[in-house]
């Protein structure tokens, strides 16, 4: 058995520096060898772990000395072995290394102490060095080993890679196929996608061509059932169309005529029967004395008044009879009176089919007087389906939206070629600015917009949300009043849609997931013809052409500064206070024969009476309104007057002030100066409710109205189940 493996004798105490130092050039060659092709034997097993312990229980040994030198010597040496003899074995192939080089370090250490000692171990170093040579033996081995596994490693590497690169060659062709693919459905989804545009609009267009046949249809039938309008001379060189009733409406006259005739001759017949009742005694001696003289006056006169009152006297009555003959009398009457009510509704009716052929003839006339008929595409997405309404500069038509296959509302700005270049820009700005406070809304009683665009050098556009119920005004024109119910439930939607326009930034609306628009915004142009209702009759305030926009920090109001715009049948007193510069403003704009585009200055062919020409005429003054510079102050307190006109009109039927009423009468006059209480009719009647919420709406002082959110607020609009 080999020293190192027996545990045989140690090198003496004397000696460590000289071992140390031969340890430390073998275990530097071992070192070497082993982490060139077994790097992860570098741990607590290792070599260098091993001499630490070894020179540790070396210098034990020094600090304890012992009598016996050889036994200490022995102990050194079996320390080391037990260490590697205790150390946790490794894998086969790592553990056969690694046993092979402690065992060459310790048998070059046992050599290192053999020569010390003065070759007292010569059969251990002998024995030591064969066992390296084995150990050298079984290294070359294990390096040939790796170097095969390693060749054959690279081997499967290189297959491997050949194996990928062709995977990633198909994959770059399948890839290249697909993209190919991809680009032809594409290809081919723009093809149908424009066929399918084309077709839609094709169909577009027959659905307007149809509906216009249509229309001219039943324009033909009524105007042969209800009239048409006919030319007739207006004085010497002029003509003017006047209105020529149809068979219908000439029959509704001769029957209206004939039961005239007939109670007229009912009513007669009740006057000649009261005559036949004999007369009473006193009565009859009063027609004796008259008829002597008669005969006093005249011979001939008295003969024939005794001979007519000899015939009258012959046909009296008696009550019985004459009580019968008043009662057919008075039921033929009664039969008359519903006779007369029935064709009072049936003219009624006929009165609005007459209207509303008149407002479709005007229609299909503006429309065949359009530069946009014949359904043209604009701004490659909207199909101009119909002509909704025209106005001074602008007109609405029904559009197809091709895009998001929805019909909208597209209202055309046509400026005028006569106006000034810095008169065109002045109106392009206003627009612009409508549309960007328009375009921040989103309530469910508010017009949405969406779009706008340019047509051409002096045209453009804005889409809008299509209401297809029509307007209030249209309503009340066709129901002259509304039912309280109904009226108050159309206005808590109006006021529902001002309480939006006038709550703080990102505050909730109310509306479920609609957020509060920054900016409070009066829309001051408030009025029937811009409340519109969608097809489920859901009220939409729309026009912000006039809107004010309130900036942060004016609570106490804000400066007129278009004194004169709007309609003025619902703008409050504060709008027509006298100024500095009101005046001036309004006579500048108003008179020298010009005209502002529409909602500049309001237009007031909405509500029946023209607005132009007023000159340099004054406003009364008396308002305290006015502001130190002159320009008036108001607030949204406005819309609150607006609204309340509103109300009133829908439940009696006319507005509270300026009703037949011209714009000018109304501002020459100072109408709206002067009204300070508003008055109620007994008929129709209107809840208590009703009218307080009316005189606060309409108050006169603008310090005792409500505001838009304390009116939205008040129990009478808040309706319950």
């Amino acid at each position: 058995m080999s020293p190192i493996a027996g545990g045989g004798h140690g090198v003496p105490s004397r000696t460590p520096r000289s071992n140390s130092k031969q340890q430390g050039q073998q275990q530097g060659r071992g070192q070497t060898n082993i982490s060139q092709f077994f790097p992860s034997l570098t741990d607590g097993n290792s070599r260098d772990s091993e001499t630490a312990s070894l020179q540790h229980h070396q210098h034990q040994q020094q600090q304890q000395p012992s009598p016996l030198k050889d036994t200490a010597g022995q102990q050194q040496q079996q320390r080391p072995a037990a260490a590697a003899r205790g150390a946790t074995p490794p894998p086969a192939a790592a553990k056969a290394a690694g046993d092979g080089g402690m065992q060459q370090q310790q048998s070059k250490r046992s050599r290192a102490c053999g020569a010390a000692q003065g070759g007292s171990g010569g059969s251990d170093a002998s024995a030591a060095a064969g066992g390296a040579a084995a150990w050298q033996q079984q290294l070359a081995a294990l390096q040939q080993k790796h170097q095969q596994e390693l060749e054959l490693a690279r081997q499967e590497a290189r297959q491997r890679e050949g194996q990928l690169s062709d995977q990633l060659l198909a994959s770059q062709r399948q890839v290249e196929a697909l993209q190919g693919l991809l680009g032809a459905a594409r290809s081919s989804s723009q093809e149908r996608e424009g066929e399918v545009h084309a077709a839609v609009s094709q169909l577009v267009v027959q659905l307007a061509v149809a509906q216009g046949n249509l229309s001219r249809l039943q324009l033909s039938l009524d105007g042969s059932r209800l009239g048409c309008l006919g030319l007739a001379r207006n004085g010497a060189l002029g003509f003017a169309e006047v209105w020529e009733d149809g068979p219908v409406l000439r029959e509704l006259a001769a029957r209206k005529a004939a039961l005239q005739r007939s109670r007229e001759e009912v009513e007669a017949a009740r006057k000649a029967l009261k005559k036949r009742l004999p007369p009473p005694p006193k009565a009859t001696l009063a027609a004796a004395a008259a008829a002597a003289a008669a005969d006093t006056a005249g011979g001939d006169a008295a003969a024939s008044g005794s001979a007519g009152s000899s015939a009258g006297s012959s046909q009296y009555i008696s009550s019985a009879e004459y009580v019968m003959q008043d009662e057919i009398l008075k039921v033929r009457l009664s039969v008359l009176r519903r006779e007369e009510e029935l064709l009072s509704k049936e003219e009624e009716r006929l009165s609005m089919d007459k209207m509303r052929h008149l407002r479709q003839l005007k229609r299909l006339r503006d429309e065949e007087g359009s530069r946009f008929q014949g359904q043209p595409l604009l701004n490659r997405r909207y199909v101009l389906a119909a002509l909704l309404g025209r106005g001074g500069f602008s007109e609405v038509h029904s559009a197809y939206d091709t895009q998001a296959l929805k019909f909208v509302a597209v209202k055309i700005h046509q400026l005028n070629s006569t106006w000034s270049e810095s008169r065109k820009a002045s109106y392009v700005r206003h627009a612009v600015r409508e549309y960007t406070i328009h375009k921040a809304l989103a309530h469910t009683n508010i017009v949405s917009l969406s779009d706008i665009f340019e047509v051409d050098n002096t045209t453009f556009a804005t889409v809008l949300e299509l209401c297809e119920g029509g307007d209030l005004e249209a309503h009340l024109q066709q129901h002259h009043t509304l039912p309280e119910r109904e009226a108050r439930a159309l206005i808590a939607q109006v006021f529902a849609g001002l309480a939006y326009l006038n709550r703080a930034p990102n505050s909730s609306s109310g509306a479920g997931s609609e957020a509060g628009f920054g900016p409070r915004v009066i829309h001051y142009d408030l009025k029937p013809a811009n409340i519109l209702f969608d097809s489920l009759g859901t009220v939409k305030i729309t026009d912000f052409g006039l809107s004010k926009v309130v900036e942060d920090g004016q609570t106490m109001g804000m400066e007129l500064t278009s004194q004169g715009a709007g309609t003025y049948w619902y703008l409050p007193p504060e709008c027509f206070a006298a100024g500095s510069s009101s005046n001036t403003s309004i006579a500048a704009s108003r008179g020298a024969g010009g005209l502002l585009p529409p909602g500049i200055l309001g237009s007031s062919t909405a509500a029946g009476g023209a607005a132009g020409g007023m000159g340099g005429a004054g406003v009364p003054a008396g308002s305290a309104a006015a502001g130190a510079g002159g320009a008036p102050r108001i607030s949204n307190k406005v819309d609150v007057w607006s609204a309340g006109v509103i109300l009133y009109q829908m439940l009696y039927g006319k507005r509270p002030f300026g009703e037949g009423l011209t714009q000018e009468q109304i501002y020459r006059d100072g109408v709206m100066l002067n009204a300070r209480q508003v008055q109620f009719p007994a008929k129709p009647s209107v809840s208590a409710e009703g009218r307080a919420f009316l005189s606060r709406c309409l108050a006169y002082s603008q310090e005792e109205r409500w505001d838009v959110l304390t009116a939205a607020a008040d129990p009478y609009l808040q309706l319950k189940r």
